[in-house]
């Protein structure tokens, strides 16, 4: 049997607004227009995922790889030049 818990009230006010990889119903996920959008819809906040590309620099993408054609590319294992256009 499932217990609920009672809500408390948020300790900041107003509460923090969040958008979960933007505005991805609209828009592709983890993308600047997603962020833009959902920023522009009244988000306060927004969740995303940063991963390191093989330099050890960041970048915004959905998750630890990407495809390129019928391939997949791991992002660490991948130089920022070679995700470039790809990702943020």
């Amino acid at each position: 049997m499932a217990v609920l818990s009672a809500r408390l009230p948020s300790l900041r006010v107003p509460p923090i607004a969040f958008a979960t990889g933007g505005a991805s119903a609209v828009e592709l996920p983890h993308t600047r227009d997603a962020f833009d959008l959902a920023l522009r819809l009244g988000a306060t906040g927004i969740e995303t995922n940063v991963w390191r590309s093989a330099e050890g620099e960041p970048v915004v993408a959905a998750g630890p790889k990407l495809r390129s054609g019928l391939r997949r590319r791991t992002i660490a294992d991948s130089t920022v030049e070679e995700l470039e256009g790809k990702v943020l």
